[in-house]
């Protein structure tokens, strides 16, 4: 799902679509955003309810020249007023909870993904909304 607002200047993109995934998964690389033409991205982490078996245990950021080979970390995204490569998830604090963040588009690769990691067993409700502004 992408939408352009081109009164505001915005663009919606849906990076790690809504729904509940196993734990057992490992990680999950959300679809592709390209940045260009945007100054910043800001991003929503939704987290629906966290077990103790099934915990969702990082999301991070990572950048891509082409968009489909050469991944790397993004290191410095401002995640709750942080800088962390990646953000750690307290499967007891933030349970139906909505994380945010943003980084500057023009200081990494024009491409970009998130990336979750799970741990445990059981289910992970989580999903990622991508904003790009002007």
């Amino acid at each position: 799902m992408t939408a352009l607002d081109p009164k505001s200047g915005t663009k919606n993109v849906l990076a790690i679509n809504f729904g509940t995934y196993a734990a057992s998964l490992d990680e999950t690389d959300g679809s592709t955003v390209d940045t260009k033409g945007f100054e910043y991205c800001a991003f929503y982490v939704v987290l629906g309810a966290l077990a103790d078996t099934a915990t969702l245990t990082t999301v991070r950021i990572e950048s891509s020249a082409d968009g489909s080979t050469g991944w790397t970390a993004v290191t410095d995204p401002q995640i709750n007023d942080s800088t962390a490569a990646a953000w750690t998830v307290d499967t007891t604090a933030d349970d139906d909870t909505v994380l945010a963040g943003q980084i500057r588009c023009f200081d990494h690769q024009r491409y970009l993904r998130f990336v979750a990691t799970y741990g445990g067993s059981g289910n992970v409700d989580v999903g990622v909304l991508a904003v790009l502004h002007v």
